[in-house]
């Protein structure tokens, strides 16, 4: 009787784990969080993931791990959205991973997608280790995916406020996540049902046994199909490299160059990344990938004056991200023959002497990070009070902002004073204000 009631589900769950360490691990920056998202990847017979905990390190402090089905996208700031799964307080290890236990483990199955969000919540900038995105996928094996998130500058969980208080938002974009996950995997047991869920490989075993058996006829059918509902999936030979494509590395050097590349204005007003996550020193950087060997020829010949620290597995035929500050445009001098305008920004910050070029009138409709939805008139009616966007310090990203005062040109101040000494002008000239 036992042998024709096959169980479909395997009663174990194995143990793997996923860790990011060296040399992928690049040490490239630290703050509060880092958000990303697991996929319970296809290729075997997955009846679920368990995933126990997730494994981190830094400055670390008061921890929680959040989670959501279905993925971060879209929910990066809706607290309701999401599961918290451990909150606890944990020591700094800036190098040795700390396991964050779940509360319970949480189960994933196969083709699902689970959002999963790292907090810190101490003070400075040290909390949690992440990378800059290398890859399409941050990791791939035969069971899940681990694809590229954000990183949060912000000491509240889902906020969107960094921590300098400037109009910048607190998430990066296109960060990696280091660190491990750990989980176990149940799956399912060969049935005739499941055939299809199988590997080709299995497959392939599978008809080879029932053959044999049909050949020799040794066992009754039942007991010979109970036999193979016990063979584990990897009898039939493990998956081909090809099947688990792992990321290239050289391929994502290259997109990871251009998304850095394709021009400093467009992922300024996009992604706002024109603020290192580490710095606060108010310097823009540039990123780039180069040979390696570039740069070992360059330390070659400047010896202590090579201004890079390479990653020790660095050599010959791999590429390194490099960066370098960028020369931000700096706003010039009016023209005295110009009038400006004094401005207080939304966020605090004030600015004075503004020329006419670097404003634009604010419409209530617009994005205020988009300065092609403002106004472009060449002729805007400004005056105090009116709402403006504007590009502050010209370095390239207009913010809202409220004009406060009305600079005249400093020639029509000195041309009116004169009108006035020598009392030979009208007063309908001193009222047009004309310098003809």
């Amino acid at each position: 009787m036992a042998a024709r009631n096959r169980p479909t589900v395997a009663n174990y769950v194995t143990t793997e784990n996923y860790q990011v360490g060296k040399p992928k691990d690049f040490d490239d920056h630290t703050f509060c969080g880092i958000m990303f998202n697991l996929k319970c990847r296809t290729l075997l017979p997955v009846h679920c993931l368990v995933i126990r905990s997730v494994a981190v390190r830094g400055g670390l402090g008061e921890m929680r791990v959040f989670v959501t089905k279905g993925g971060y996208d879209g929910k990066h700031e809706e607290r309701s959205e999401w599961q918290l799964v451990h909150h606890g307080q944990h020591a700094s290890s800036m190098t040795e991973l700390v396991d964050l236990v779940f509360d319970q483990p949480l189960i994933v199955s196969p083709g699902d997608t689970l959002g999963i969000y790292v907090h810190c919540s101490a003070e400075g900038d040290r909390g949690v280790v992440y990378d800059n995105q290398r890859h399409k996928d941050t990791y791939s094996d035969k069971f899940i995916t681990i694809t590229s998130g954000l990183a949060d500058l912000s000491r509240r969980p889902f906020s969107n406020i960094n921590p300098w208080g400037t109009m910048s938002h607190s998430w990066r974009p296109h960060r990696e996540f280091v660190g491990r996950i750990n989980y176990g995997v149940k799956y399912n047991l060969w049935n005739p049902k499941a055939h299809a869920q199988f590997p080709k490989s299995y497959r392939d075993f599978i008809r080879t046994m029932l053959l044999i058996d049909n050949r020799l006829q040794r066992f009754p059918k039942d007991i010979f199909l109970y036999i193979l509902n016990m063979c584990h999936w990897s009898w039939g030979g493990d998956l081909p490299e090809e099947a688990v494509r792992p990321p290239e590395e050289e391929d994502a050097a290259a997109s990871y160059q251009e998304y850095w590349l394709r021009g400093n204005s467009h992922f300024q007003h996009d992604d706002d990344d024109d603020d290192d996550d580490d710095d606060d020193d108010g310097q823009a950087y540039r990123y780039y990938v180069v040979d390696a060997a570039r740069l070992l020829a360059m330390q070659r010949m400047l010896g202590n004056g090579f201004p890079f620290q390479l990653h020790a597995e660095a050599g010959p035929g791999d590429r390194v991200l490099i960066r370098l500050p960028a020369n931000r445009r700096r706003a010039q001098a009016p023209s005295p023959n110009e009038t400006t305008y004094n401005l207080a920004y939304d966020d605090g910050d004030t600015e004075d002497g503004v020329p006419q070029s670097r404003i634009r009138v604010h419409r209530s409709s617009s994005n205020d990070n988009d300065e092609g939805s403002d106004s472009d008139s060449d002729d805007p009616d400004l005056e105090v009070g009116t709402r403006v966007m504007a590009n502050w310090e010209n370095r390239g990203q207009y913010y809202p902002a409220t004009i406060s005062a009305i600079v005249p040109p400093a020639s029509t101040t000195s041309n009116t004073a004169d009108t006035s000494s020598s009392g030979s002008s009208s007063s309908e000239d001193g009222a047009d204000g004309d310098e003809s």
